[in-house]
């Protein structure tokens, strides 16, 4: 995640501000996409969520645990004073909940992880002196992250492979 001891949101923008003024330089066009996720905990996929854990190593014991607070779990919306129909929930974590931070951020490293072995993801950062290429795909902080690709092409499938990358589960 974003959150890193004597970093913030400033700092971010600070280098996003470099990179956006530095690479016209190099006459390096790239693409940026702004990704707010807003309402993220409310669409994280139980499903997902439990394999994703599994794959990290999380015992399944422990999955089966964290499983069991959420199965079952049905909301009525309340309207004017009037309760809707009773409906399963299958995607989210406990707003509130001590849990949920934990696992929204597991399911964020995840998402992340795939795209960013995605070949299409990021620009190239290197020097003009250097060799080696160093690839910069992302800004992140928080619930906000900036992608980054060298062509309208490739950001599209990076941002494909960012959306996508927990259906494939």
């Amino acid at each position: 995640m974003g959150f890193r001891r004597g970093r913030s949101c400033i700092d971010n923008i600070f280098c996003l501000r470099q990179i956006i003024e530095k690479r016209p330089e190099r006459r390096a066009p790239f693409y940026i996409s702004f990704v707010d996720f807003k309402a993220a905990f409310d669409s994280v996929n139980h499903a997902a969520l439990w394999i994703v854990l599994e794959s990290y190593g999380i015992p399944s014991g422990l999955v089966q645990v964290i499983s069991n607070l959420y199965k079952g779990a049905r909301c009525a919306v309340r309207v004017d004073g009037q309760l809707t129909d009773w409906f399963d929930v299958s995607t989210g974590v406990r707003q509130g909940c001590v849990l949920s931070g934990i696992l929204f951020a597991v399911i964020y490293d995840y998402v992340m992880r795939c795209a960013s072995s995605c070949p299409e993801a990021g620009i190239d950062m290197r020097r003009q002196d250097e060799t080696r290429r160093r690839i910069l795909s992302d800004l992140a902080y928080a619930d906000d992250i900036a992608l980054f690709a060298e062509s309208p092409e490739k950001l599209q499938i990076y941002m494909d492979v960012s959306c996508l990358s927990l259906n494939d589960e």
